[in-house]
């Protein structure tokens, strides 16, 4: 009688040793293609934002002094958005291990110019979307610490300043 009680406890280790070593070649092959999936999804989301903003900055320069428009809540759910008023420019930026579209080659989209670059590290890309605005000067005021990431409130608001006959667009972060 002992010999099969001790069976028993043999087979029931290997069985849920054999059931272990299954589930962690299941989830080895699974998470890094969730996670590929997941980035893609994100840069659709962060695209629909970029483009968003980008209309909501252009709307107001053309309505004239004193326009102003609210995105909230306005959010970067990974990566990081970095304004750039030196430049005239908006950038967001994602790393990731999804061939999300050939390395190092640009592609408009748009108002947006997608671009994946090659890192140090193989298999392991920075994805930047990124706008440039030439005829609009941007003035970015913030409480918050550029580049953002997270949830905020982007204010948009036209100052009535011109800056060599390119309106000044103040956009305000909190």
């Amino acid at each position: 009688m002992k010999s099969k009680k001790g069976d028993l406890w043999v087979s029931a280790v290997l069985y849920l040793t054999l059931g272990v070593i299954a589930i962690s070649l299941i989830l080895g092959a699974a998470v890094p293609f969730i996670n590929k999936i997941k980035d893609r999804n994100t840069v659709t989301q962060t695209k629909e934002l970029l483009f968003t903003l980008d209309e909501t900055i252009r709307r107001v320069a053309n309505e004239g002094p004193g326009s102003q428009r609210e995105l909230s809540p306005f959010t970067i759910g990974a990566g990081k958005l970095s304004i750039y008023q030196d430049v005239e420019q908006i950038n967001w930026t994602l790393e990731t291990e999804a061939l999300i579209q050939e390395p190092n080659i640009g592609i408009k989209e748009g108002v947006l110019t997608l671009l994946l670059e090659e890192t140090k590290t193989e298999g392991k890309y920075n994805f930047i979307m990124s706008t440039t605005y030439t005829n609009i000067d941007l003035n970015l005021t913030s409480q918050l610490n550029n580049p953002f990431a997270g949830t905020f409130s982007v204010l948009v608001r036209h100052s009535g300043r011109f800056t060599a006959n390119k309106p000044e667009i103040e956009i305000h972060i909190n």
